[in-house]
């Protein structure tokens, strides 16, 4: 996990007939890597920082194969605004700390945390990427800390952010860490704090494996189970209106 990743939605790629459930799949992939997750040629986690190891820190490089003709801008500023407006729908919550988990290169750090927020912590598991964040936000009063770390493994500091916002990298952790991460990340909130998931979900009730990035497309009811095994309670929930029409749905949710 390195950055954030939009894809085409596949509805059921070939990886994924394999396995008839995402347990097996955890199954096959602690047996094929003999337990050892973050092994380069055949680990979950190995294979996918593999992968963001050679990804550019720009913004193009971090929404990988969300181009359309190269107008990756206009795709950006959707995101950032869909997102502005959905955290200032929740009205009671805070204003003062949050940190980006996954935040690639600070794209949505600096376009839409940094003006809300009063100080704005990032964590990446990319050298490469934070570096860049960190010049990329050089300018920004608001900039916090630059954590380099991974997010099955970080812990997060309790009842200190308003807000923990994760963007396109949930997708990259297992089922087990992706619980363990959001129950950490409850217990980092304050009283007026919450969570802030957006992710690519499938159109179909399949889920699908992007075998490039090791970055797996999970249906809705999938999140509404990892949800409530964390303890959560979704607030608010939300689709993403302006994005492109082939490319997986894009969802947004609130969570405490």
């Amino acid at each position: 996990m390195g950055g954030k990743k939009s894809r085409k939605d596949a509805g059921g790629g070939k990886d994924t007939k394999k396995f008839r459930t995402v347990d097996e799949l955890w199954t096959h992939m602690d047996l094929v890597s003999k337990g050892d997750p973050y092994n380069e040629e055949c680990g979950w986690y190995g294979q996918s920082a593999v992968y963001w190891s050679q990804v550019p820190a720009t913004v193009d490089g971090v929404l990988t194969g969300n181009t359309h003709g190269g107008d990756m801008g206009k795709w950006h500023e959707a995101d950032i605004e869909e997102s502005r407006q959905f955290i200032e729908s929740i009205r009671d919550g805070g204003r003062g700390k949050c940190i980006d988990c996954g935040a690639g290169m600070g794209r949505v750090t600096r376009d839409l945390l940094c003006p809300l927020y009063s100080r704005c912590d990032v964590l990446e598991s990319q050298s490469h990427m934070l570096e860049q964040a960190e010049r990329y936000l050089a300018d920004q009063p608001s900039a916090g800390d630059f954590i380099l770390g991974r997010l099955e493994s970080v812990p997060l500091p309790p009842r200190t952010y308003d807000l923990v916002f994760l963007e396109l990298a949930a997708m990259y952790l297992t089922d087990a860490d992706l619980v363990t991460f959001l129950k950490q990340a409850k217990v980092s909130l304050t009283k007026k704090g919450f969570i802030f998931l957006k992710e690519n979900c499938a159109k179909s009730d399949k889920y699908d494996i992007d075998p490039e990035d090791n970055g797996l497309l999970r249906t809705e009811g999938q999140f509404a189970a990892l949800f409530q095994a964390a303890g959560l309670t979704m607030v608010r929930e939300a689709e993403q209106q302006k994005w492109p029409h082939d490319y997986a749905t894009l969802k947004m949710y609130a969570l405490r």
